[in-house]
């Protein structure tokens, strides 16, 4: 697993998401694996996910909207920006010929709807995870511009304010009920998340998809 954990760090730092703390645990149970199975690049999936949620080493944010971020590190934002990343994960393996990428599709799916639904106790978790990935798709269709995906993304993460469980709806604008200023942060950090981690998380799972026995 040291691939994983060199590209995302390896933190101790204070953790704002349960889910912090399962994934590093796998990670160190994982730490002396040599052979890599699909069970390991979910869990190296979830490494780069989890970044999300963990404290800010560095952050040129001023001190109250930094505050205000940690009311979105919680395990329903970590729901709903895991949608997205596994849906860029999805058209980065449709467009791949790379081996072994239909059962590691369906195994990242099904690992991720367990964990999720184990972590939020919803049981219709698979089918809000079916509805984000069928909007992200139609939204790619019909509109090439990725700030869309990211507005949505965006508004979503929001609506986890507090905690708030995810739900299949996607009308309505929790953004509209924030401070402008915040809605910048979190979009900011959102953002740097898609162009700096998941290119990363997509470069493992190239890398790793290539080394299943």
């Amino acid at each position: 697993m040291g691939l994983f954990s060199g590209l995302f760090g390896n933190s101790t730092q204070k953790r704002d998401a349960t889910l912090i703390d399962w994934t590093d645990m796998k990670m160190w149970q994982f730490r002396h694996a040599n052979d890599v199975t699909p069970e390991m690049i979910f869990v190296g999936f979830m490494h780069g996910l989890v970044s999300f949620a963990r404290k800010d080493k560095q952050s040129t944010v001023t001190p109250p909207q930094l505050q205000h971020l940690h009311e979105y590190k919680n395990d329903a934002a970590l729901f709903e920006l895991g949608c997205y990343g596994y849906w860029r994960v999805l058209e980065f393996l449709a467009g791949s010929d790379l081996d072994h990428r239909d059962e590691v599709r369906d195994a990242l799916f099904c690992e991720f709807v367990i964990l999720f639904r184990e972590t939020l106790h919803d049981p219709n978790i698979d089918q809000i995870c079916r509805h984000r990935l069928k909007t992200y798709g139609t939204f790619c269709v019909e509109d090439a511009r990725p700030d869309r995906c990211l507005d949505l993304l965006t508004k979503l993460i929001a609506r986890t304010r507090h905690s708030q469980q995810p739900t299949s709806c996607t009308d309505g604008d929790a953004c509209g009920e924030l401070d402008p200023l915040d809605v910048m942060v979190l979009k900011t950090k959102i953002t740097n998340w898609s162009e700096e981690v998941l290119p990363a998380i997509l470069t493992v799972i190239k890398e790793s998809v290539g080394r299943i026995r």
